[in-house]
């Protein structure tokens, strides 16, 4: 199946399918809405640290090659506890993992991964306790690089969702940028399938800077486009004249148990006065409480109703 920005977020396969429902909550219901549903943070995660340097309680990421795995009962508990031995050129640690039997068949004595986790030590040295694993592989999704966060739904993980967006990604040369060259040339801005491709998974922190920048220039230029339409479209719209009764208004003022203030007076003058034009009146009547914004509005309403 071919995918496009429209493609139903299904199209990207069984794991998709599975998580569909969920994801609409989202409001993930296309591909399209996948690349645009960006991360509310990013975890550096890319500094990847020797075995032989780790610290207890220190937080890291470490690539290792599986040297000993193995799965068993434990006598505690009757929990199933999965022990590794992970080495670099510099050490080795023990990896534990509690109730995840099949890690034991799907790690391979040989296999690189990264593992990111706290460090503690045992009987036998260094360990980390069910650490965040990945598979070492040309491009790294979930540890070994500046990794996305996403606001999340019950019963979709952070692992899904970057998987799922990642393919996804793969439709970015269908996005066209409506940005003109001479406005990227000279704010100094990189291109919008650039800019999707590095807040989901940036190679480094100035291109998520950059990123970043560009894709908050678009939110506030497509606010300022709506707000320009808006106001376009209120212009050709007509509206019935009010015509101004100076006597009444008048009559209404003097029997207030209060004179005006020269701000309310003012106030209430520029709504009269567009309420006597043939085009919407578009105004914000503002102040702090006690100010008198209820009888600027109720001048005008009077002059509507009398």
């Amino acid at each position: 199946m071919r995918l496009n920005l429209g493609t139903s977020v299904g199209g990207l396969g069984v794991i998709a399918r599975k998580l569909e429902k969920r994801l609409k909550k989202l409001g993930i219901e296309t591909v399209e809405d996948l690349i645009f549903y960006f991360p509310v943070r990013h975890d550096d995660l890319s500094v990847v640290s020797d075995i032989a340097a780790l610290k207890p309680e220190q937080i890291a990421t470490i690539r290792g090659r599986i040297e000993l795995i193995n799965s068993r009962r434990s006598s505690i508990q009757k929990k199933f506890l999965t022990e590794a031995i992970v080495g670099d050129a510099s050490g080795k640690i023990k990896i534990i993992w509690f109730n995840q039997p099949y890690l034991g068949k799907m790690m391979k004595i040989g296999e690189e991964y990264y593992f990111f986790g706290k460090i503690g030590f045992g009987d036998a040295g260094r360990e980390m306790v069910s650490p965040d694993y990945e598979k070492v592989r040309q491009e790294q999704i979930h540890l070994a690089g500046i990794i996305p966060a996403y606001p999340l739904t019950a019963g979709v993980s952070q692992k899904q969702l970057r998987y799922l967006i990642k393919i996804a990604l793969a439709v970015l040369p269908q996005i066209v940028d409506f940005l003109p060259e001479s406005i990227k040339k000279d704010f100094n801005f990189i291109d919008l399938a650039r800019a999707l491709q590095e807040i989901h998974f940036p190679e480094s922190n100035p291109k998520l800077d950059r990123a970043v920048n560009r894709l908050k220039f678009d939110e506030l230029f497509m606010l300022q486009l709506f707000n320009r339409k808006l106001r376009y479209d209120l212009d050709k719209k007509r509206a019935p004249e009010i015509p101004f009764r100076e006597a009444e208004t008048k009559s209404f003022v003097a029997a207030l148990p209060f004179e005006l203030t020269s701000g309310q007076r003012k106030a209430a003058w520029k709504i009269i006065k567009d309420l006597g034009r043939t085009h919407p009146m578009n105004r914000l009547l503002n102040g702090d409480v006690g100010s008198g914004k209820t009888v600027v509005a109720a001048l005008a309403a009077q002059r509507s109703f009398v």
